[in-house]
């Protein structure tokens, strides 16, 4: 799967990151696995008594799959071949 990370996730070092996983996993297990192999995600997350929040609730991750592309939900289910864009809450007018 690759994953393109969008400000401030990109300094992380990279724009774009390859990880790899053998079966399918839910969006919420998605985001567990990706802070397991990127612990330093947690730093850009909320703390409350030292811990860090959940990415889920934190991040939108976009897929293209689909046309038009979408914003996943926590249930929905993410392949390794999957192209996903992490970026942060976004509000506006």
């Amino acid at each position: 799967m690759k994953i393109r990370f969008y400000p401030p996730f990109d300094a992380l070092g990279a724009d774009i990151v390859e990880l790899h996983f053998e079966r399918e996993m839910t969006l919420h297990e998605f985001c567990e696995f990706l802070v397991s192999h990127i612990p330093r995600l947690s730093d850009f997350l909320p703390q409350k008594d030292g811990k860090s929040a959940d990415l889920l609730y934190n991040v939108f991750f976009v897929t293209s799959r689909e046309n038009p592309a979408r914003i996943l939900q926590p249930s929905d289910v993410v392949r390794d071949e999957d192209f996903l864009e992490m970026m942060p809450p976004f509000d506006g007018g």
